[in-house]
């Protein structure tokens, strides 16, 4: 997400969805943040019913080796830990999980990038800020998602929900506990803009073109005090009653709160700010808003 990204998002919500006064620096503050976030969670591209079985939340192994490992010990901070594999096996895992209710499910297309959403080459991946791999079908779309972003992780899970529900973005949002960690399960009504994606508010859904309507349901699991592991499916439908998720909710759980789902943290300078990839023939990496960060000299990408 660059800082034109976001501003982006601010202004169409300001111009379409949002009133454009009366708001304290507060205010532009914690819906800056939230727009942060639903941006995050939408650019990959729960009914009642499936809210209503969260508190049978169960995690199933993803993969089994026969040792209750899935035999890739390359989970961030340990060893053997390989950044070059990563992308493969989120791949491999989310298959394992989409792949059960989904006949046919396309191969993934898999990303991975910096801080400011620039594509990183290979030998950067062990720096990257996000990986993720997105399944596209007709009306269906899968997204996992590994991303690590302060700004996303802080701040109270409940009180995340709240706000959603209260500004009319989100058709449902509920929180649960796995593991001793509180996990989101959000449901927003979408629509296409470009190759992404626009929230539509629920005050406009009456009155919105239904054939432009898309729906998505996203797990949401924070890690860390800057990973959070995001789980999405996004369908074409109606209304949200209409939608015919494929996925359920104990399988977007299981693959969000997956261990073997694990990147580091990228790297940072002395003043905080987050390395994004390097100015060709630089030692250091600027990002779009001027933030230094420390990075290997680079012969080219």
């Amino acid at each position: 997400m660059t800082e034109h990204d976001l501003h982006t998002l601010v202004r169409d919500h300001v111009n379409s969805d949002e009133p454009p006064f009366q708001l304290t620096p507060d205010d532009t503050i914690t819906r800056g943040r939230r727009t942060l976030r639903r941006r995050r969670a939408i650019t990959g591209g729960v009914c009642a019913a499936a809210l209503a079985t969260i508190g049978a939340v169960t995690v199933p192994q993803l993969i089994d080796s026969g040792n209750g490992s899935s035999g890739n010990k390359v989970v961030a901070g340990s060893p053997d830990y390989d950044a070059s594999q990563m992308p493969r096996i989120i791949d491999e895992h989310a298959r394992v999980v989409f792949a059960k209710t989904t006949p046919g499910l396309p191969d993934g297309v898999r990303s991975v990038t910096d801080s400011q959403g620039t594509a990183l080459p290979e030998k950067f991946w062990d720096k990257a800020s996000q990986m993720t791999v997105d399944y596209t079908m007709a009306g269906r779309e899968f997204r996992i998602s590994l991303l690590h972003a302060r700004s996303e992780a802080e701040g109270d899970r409940d009180t995340y929900c709240q706000a959603e529900l209260a500004s009319d973005y989100s058709v449902a949002c509920e929180t649960f506990d796995v593991d001793g960690r509180t996990v989101i399960s959000q449901t927003m009504a979408l629509r296409r803009i470009g190759d992404g994606w626009a929230v539509v508010p629920n005050k406009k859904l009456a009155t919105f073109d239904p054939d432009k309507l898309w729906f998505s349901h996203m797990v949401e699991d924070v890690r860390s005090e800057t990973l959070v592991v995001t789980a999405t499916e996004v369908v074409k439908a109606s209304s949200v009653e209409a939608a015919d998720w494929n996925a359920p909710i104990d399988d977007l759980t299981s693959l969000v709160t997956d261990p073997e789902l694990d990147i580091p943290a990228p790297p940072t300078d002395k003043d905080g700010c987050v390395w994004s990839l390097p100015i060709t023939g630089t030692s250091n990496g600027v990002d779009q808003a001027g933030c230094m960060a420390q990075a290997d000299a680079v012969e080219g990408p």
